[in-house]
């Protein structure tokens, strides 16, 4: 059986904070391009494993020393609307995140900042998931 490579699509913000998306991730990939914020240990956590998509938050990319978001995708493809709940869902947390890295708060004035950057996170995951989809 062979193992798919590891996808590691970046993607910029207008909020200077990058956005990753990641499909079959690997410790050792995952270790070589990220570390957590906090301390220097791996954000690849094999209990995460179960879940089809999730979010890391407080990352640093190794590349740049910058933090950084990181969508992890595991497994998608196998029920249409199930995965475009995940893709919104895990969009939703990134987008919550990093305004608030921005010490923007969420209010009627903004609302806007956070449905369009919450689009554009979603599309994002989008493109990157389509690669999963199509192999």
């Amino acid at each position: 059986m062979n193992k798919k490579s590891i996808v590691v699509d970046k993607y910029s913000t207008v909020y200077c904070y990058d956005i990753y998306v990641v499909l079959n991730p690997s410790k050792d990939g995952l270790d070589k391009l990220f570390r957590w914020e906090e301390n220097d240990s791996s954000i690849y956590d094999e209990k995460n494993k179960k879940y089809s998509a999730y979010s890391c938050i407080g990352v640093i990319d190794k590349s740049n020393g910058r933090r950084c978001f990181v969508v992890i995708i595991n497994s998608l493809g196998t029920d249409e609307l199930f995965d475009i709940n995940t893709v919104s869902h895990e969009a939703f947390h990134i987008t919550m995140d990093l305004l608030d890295a921005c010490d923007m708060q969420y209010s009627e004035d903004n609302c806007e900042a956070y449905a369009y950057l919450q689009g554009y996170i979603t599309e994002c995951i989008y493109k990157t998931a389509k690669k999963e989809w199509a192999s």
